[in-house]
């Protein structure tokens, strides 16, 4: 696929998420992609990290999923990253409860204690929404369920 130049296109790449590999692989695409589109460095990580986050989650707790990368880059005006996350698994119940921090599988875990305690920090989508410009979270439309994650950042 052909990189994203200057004079006005989009580049989209899906990436399947079936393992902790296939997180790291989508982590690195994310960078090299928001390196084209012209974001600086702590751009490109911030972009990275929130990717992987989102593919972490499909990783964790769906049986798969898809991340889709999308770079657009403008005219001599900027551009943009975005990725969506579309996974296999479960819908949440409560999307506002999910994206709160120390929150973990619907479960609030700054009040559990104990060997039942999840084992998560519970930051992934919180980290996603201070990460990005503009994040979005449903349940996805399709039959068998799954949680989109729609994420962009601008290039200023």
């Amino acid at each position: 696929m052909p990189p994203v130049s200057s004079s006005g296109c989009e580049r989209r790449i899906p990436m399947p998420i079936t393992s902790s590999t296939d997180m790291l692989i989508a982590q690195r695409g994310a960078r090299r992609l928001a390196a084209e589109l012209g974001f600086d460095e702590r751009g490109q990580w911030e972009i990275a990290i929130a990717v992987s986050e989102a593919a972490s989650n499909i990783s964790k707790y769906a049986p798969g999923g898809v991340v889709t990368l999308l770079g657009h880059k403008e005219d001599g005006v900027g551009g943009f990253f975005e990725f969506e996350a579309l996974d296999d698994g479960e819908d949440i119940d409560d999307i506002s409860l999910a994206m709160r921090d120390g929150v973990t599988q619907g479960r609030d875990l700054t009040t559990r204690e104990g060997p039942d305690r999840p084992r998560s920090l519970g930051s992934s989508l919180g980290a996603i929404v201070w990460l990005m410009d503009k994040v979005s979270l449903s349940n996805s439309n399709r039959v068998q369920g799954g949680l989109s994650v729609v994420a962009r950042k601008d290039l200023r």
